[in-house]
């Protein structure tokens, strides 16, 4: 249940202009930081429940922002379309 808890802040981060801008101006630096940001928000789940929800999810700016601070390898190049 946990990992769902990441995944809805991973997703709410993307989505949400407002949560986004927060995250950013809390100047966020490390996992407990990222981790006390989402509790204050009210996402409750583990470093470990974020780390497994950030390997669901494709490359996207803010996303690796909290991979490059969890040390983490960026994510999967997003899909793109052809036209042809």
């Amino acid at each position: 249940m946990a990992k769902e808890h990441a995944q809805q802040f991973l997703d709410d981060l993307c989505n949400n202009a407002s949560l986004r801008a927060q995250y950013n101006a809390s100047g966020a630096a490390n996992a407990d930081a990222i981790m006390d940001f989402a509790l204050s928000k009210g996402y409750v789940f583990s470093e470990n429940d974020l780390r497994q929800a950030l390997n669901d999810y494709p490359e996207q700016y803010v996303l690796d922002q909290i991979r490059d601070k969890l040390k983490m390898p960026r994510g999967r190049p997003a899909a793109s379309t052809k036209l042809g």
